[in-house]
C-alpha cells in the first residue's frame, strides 16, 4: 500500500536573518522535515543552536513549523514542475509567527527511490519579530528537500 506521507532527517533548512544591519544565512542540523503527500503539508522541526561569541553552542527549545501548499496533492508521478504559493504557523517559546511564501516541486525523471525536489521560500510576517540568539531578526526561511517515491 502506498504511503501517504514522508518523513526525512536530511532536509536543508536555511534562516536567512538581520544582524546588526548585515543580512547572513545560517544552516541548521538535525532538521525533520514531514510531508504529508495527500494534503500536501509540510511540517518541520529544529533545533536553533548557533554559535555565539564566546565561541560555545546554545541548545533552545525547538521550533515547529507547519505549512500547506496551494497543490491538492504532493504527486511523485512523473508531473511538470509545479509553483505554488504557502501559509503556514512557526512556533517557538509559547508564541505564534505567521509565515506565507511560495514553492516548487520538481520531478526527477528516471529516480528510482527518491523523484522529487520540494523547495519552499517562507517569510515571516513583517510585522512580526522572530530573533534567535547568535542567528539574528529572521526575514525568512529556506527549504530544500527530496521527496521520497511513494510507491517506494
Amino acid at each position: 500500500m502506498a504511503q501517504k506521507s514522508y518523513k526525512s532527517k536530511a532536509g536543508l533548512l536555511i534562516a536567512k536573518a538581520e544582524n546588526d544591519y548585515v543580512i547572513t544565512s545560517h544552516s541548521f542540523k538535525r532538521v525533520t522535515v514531514s510531508l504529508d503527500y495527500d494534503k500536501a503539508e509540510v511540517e518541520i522541526r529544529f533545533m536553533p543552536e548557533a554559535s555565539v561569541e564566546d565561541s560555545t553552542f546554545f541548545r533552545d527549545e525547538p521550533i515547529e513549523l507547519k505549512a500547506s501548499l496551494s497543490i491538492p496533492s504532493i504527486k511523485t508521478q512523473p508531473h511538470p514542475d509545479q509553483r505554488f504559493f504557502t501559509r503556514g504557523k512557526l512556533h517557538y517559546k509559547n508564541k505564534t509567527y505567521t509565515l506565507h511564501g511560495t514553492g516548487e516541486l520538481k520531478h526527477h525523471p528516471g529516480g528510482e527511490t527518491y523523484t522529487c525536489t520540494l523547495m519552499l521560500q517562507l517569510k515571516l510576517s513583517k510585522s512580526e519579530s522572530l530573533l534567535l540568539p547568535g542567528i539574528g531578526q529572521v526575514i525568512e526561511f529556506l527549504l530544500h528537500q527530496t521527496v521520497l517515491d511513494r510507491d517506494f
